[in-house]
């Protein structure tokens, strides 16, 4: 059979049907139909509210760590000055890198 793009095209919206969460890994037919498969295991999202937008007068939000669209932590964060906000987050995320590092390569 003959790979042409509007077989590559189908095939890769069945193969990619079941494939919920938009950061997991999926396929795609690249230039000259090179398959790919590509995308996000593990997902970092956050949200942080200014002190103007609630009543503690803390920048303050919540951190959400997941595997493939799983959440496996949720840590929020409170402080007073955007810097060490940023500061906080950064280092958590770090201390996070290093587990799962660690994990994968014993």
């Amino acid at each position: 059979m003959e790979l042409t793009w509007e077989y590559a095209n189908s095939w890769q919206e069945i193969a990619n049907h079941k494939k919920e969460d938009f950061n997991e890994p999926k396929w795609k037919f690249d230039c000259g139909f090179k398959l790919d498969f590509d995308g996000g295991i593990i997902t970092v999202e956050s949200r942080f509210y200014p002190p103007n937008k609630n009543s503690s007068g803390l920048w303050e939000g919540n951190l959400n760590i997941s595997i493939l669209g799983k959440n496996l932590v949720s840590k929020e964060f409170k402080n007073d000055d955007l810097d060490k906000l940023k500061e906080d987050v950064e280092s958590y995320i770090k201390h996070y890198s290093g587990i799962v590092k660690a994990r994968l390569n014993p």
